[in-house]
């Protein structure tokens, strides 16, 4: 064989190598296993489908690390957190008592104020409300006891997240914290006025 031509099959066969490579750099994602997320998630407590909706489908396993079983400790809040694909959330909820502190008007108005700056908008749930972000959610309702004036709060952070926000992904922040705050306050803490939280997703006013 003419040795220029055994040259320009050499050449041939690196630059389809090279492609190649590129070619599999480009789709990574079709190599990485699917994600599984589990039934349920959070010490059980809340649906692993609104988990799986804010979660990448292929990349690393996923991971959870719950606190107290998602109950409350004495005192303070418990915090659920989950990750896979390269992404986590963090779920958090507290039922808080005023005794004077204000507490529970600053947690109120901080939400109010956040669903007001650019980049977020008012998130609604019956009688409760807060704040839907790209890649979280926070909303408090009124939990009083027949001794204060307390309010449930729940926030959901993600982590890990771009800054160009995914189709799908506020709404299922959103969601996710709408089931957060139906749980606390029907199962868990117990809320006077639970039962008039709506089954549906929290509303987000755009």
């Amino acid at each position: 064989m003419h040795k220029s031509r055994k040259i320009f099959i050499a050449g041939g066969i690196v630059v389809l190598a090279l492609a190649a490579l590129a070619a599999w750099r480009l789709w990574p994602a079709d190599t990485e296993p699917a994600v599984a997320v589990p039934e349920r998630v959070c010490g059980g407590k809340l649906p692993g489908t609104l988990a799986a909706e804010v979660l990448p489908s292929r990349g690393a396993a996923f991971e959870e690390e719950t606190e107290n079983g998602f109950e409350p400790p004495q005192p303070g809040g418990p915090e659920c957190r989950f990750s896979a694909g390269g992404r986590g959330v963090t779920v958090w909820y507290m039922r808080l008592v005023d005794a004077g502190s204000g507490l529970v008007g600053q947690w109120t108005r901080k939400f109010e104020l956040r669903a007001g700056q650019s980049g977020f908008d008012p998130l609604t749930l019956g009688g409760a409300s807060g704040y839907s972000g790209s890649h979280s959610a926070g909303i408090t309702f009124s939990c009083p006891s027949a001794d204060d004036k307390g309010v449930l709060v729940i926030s959901v952070e993600g982590r890990g997240f771009p800054e160009k926000e995914d189709a799908g992904i506020r709404e299922g922040f959103a969601a996710l914290a709408g089931e957060t705050l139906r749980v606390a306050a029907q199962d868990i803490v117990k809320c006077e006025a639970a039962g008039q939280l709506p089954g549906d997703p929290p509303v987000i006013d755009h």
